[in-house]
């Protein structure tokens, strides 16, 4: 009974060993396959942009890939880049698109132009005129609601231009809120504030 005893002890030991060098392996591979991964995309910053130097600032983990913070040293000075790389070094872009973040902000854009619709609000602008800079701030304003303004503006291009100045509007872009009209390019916090909607 006694031998049995000490082989199971034996085993519990063996066992929490191999566990404990299994974790301390894959923890030391892990920060060893990080500084290759990172090292990968120090060279080819620096390879990309000839006589700078590229100094890996941040490294942090966002799910599969390595978020970078580079610094990049060239003679006209210096600059910051977030850039993303996979944990397996095969693939890196500067832009990623967050699904969970950019789902809820879309979501919630989506209820705040429907919500100025409800209210009757809308914005007038014209983008095929000759005067760039009205074409501009409407693009600008367009831009600053997002992909569900269209729902809410009206265009003043071409034929379209009589109804507009009948209904007296001076200037372009304009917001068009109970009867009265704001002229300019507004932030959505600002609009929010004049309308009452919930950004």
């Amino acid at each position: 009974m006694e031998g049995l005893k000490r082989i199971f002890v034996w085993f519990f030991i063996g066992l929490l060993l191999g566990f404990s060098l299994a974790i301390v392996y894959q923890f030391v591979s892990s920060f060893f396959k990080e500084k290759e991964v990172v090292e990968k995309v120090r060279k080819l910053y620096e390879i990309a942009n000839p006589g700078s130097t590229v100094e890996v600032v941040s490294i942090k983990e966002e799910g599969n890939l390595y978020k970078l913070l580079l610094k990049i040293s060239m003679f006209g000075g210096t600059n910051y880049l977030e850039t993303y790389v996979t944990k397996d070094g095969k693939y890196l872009s500067e832009n990623v698109i967050f699904v969970k973040e950019s789902i809820e902000r879309m979501e919630k854009m989506k209820k705040f132009v429907d919500c100025l619709f409800d209210k009757n609000v809308r914005i007038f602008g014209a983008m095929n005129t000759n005067v760039s800079e009205i074409n501009t701030a409407t693009q600008l304003q367009l831009n600053i609601l997002g992909r569900y303004s269209g729902k809410i503006y009206v265009s003043c291009d071409g034929d379209a231009i009589q109804q507009c100045i009948n209904i007296g509007l001076t200037s372009l872009p304009a917001l068009v809120y109970q009867d009265q009209a704001y002229y300019g390019v507004f932030t959505a916090e600002a609009i929010a504030n004049l309308t009452g909607c919930k950004l």
